[in-house]
């Protein structure tokens, strides 16, 4: 009876063991977060036509939870300098839905580097594509990004355009 109970108690601790090494091993670290957080943004930044109202309101409310208390913007090229809250956020990304027709976002070319526990940076290019009334429209940019990790979460912090040489 003893042997039995010992058994179960070696079996439920080897059990336990186990699942906290799988754990440990296969949990994603801040980088693979980070770039998870990017993947989030592409899609809540997505429309496409045909998309109706509950999209938009739901891409709204999610994107408001990617970013930190307030998240600074400098955009050069369109002379764009302010620093806006997460509800300014999703509001500009309500209007932005409503005036196109579509709109995609890609960030390519993602490098991600963890300064602390809380502090991270990121770099990539931005490829930007949407229409308007039949119109196409295109934009390219290189970014760095500021992130903060609050409440075990990262958030975006800033957005800066970095200039890129032209011929």
């Amino acid at each position: 009876m003893i042997n039995r109970r010992r058994a179960g108690l070696a079996g439920a601790l080897l059990c336990a063991a186990t699942a906290v090494a799988v754990y440990i091993i296969t949990r994603p670290d801040d980088e693979a977060r980070i770039r998870r957080l990017f993947a989030a943004l592409e899609q809540c930044l997505r429309r496409e036509p045909g998309n109706g109202a509950a999209s938009l309101v739901l891409n709204t409310q999610r994107i408001a939870g990617l970013f930190a208390e307030s998240c600074e913007f400098r955009v050069t090229s369109y002379g764009l300098e302010e620093t806006l809250s997460p509800t300014e956020i999703s509001s500009e990304l309500a209007r932005a839905h409503a005036m196109l027709d579509s709109l995609s976002v890609s960030f390519r070319g993602l490098g991600v580097a963890v300064l602390s526990p809380t502090e991270a940076t990121a770099t990539c290019s931005i490829d930007a594509r949407a229409s308007r009334d039949g119109e196409r429209i295109a934009d390219a940019a290189a970014v760095t990004c500021r992130l903060v990790k609050r409440d075990g979460r990262w958030h975006f912090r800033a957005f800066a355009e970095e200039p890129v040489l032209e011929k």
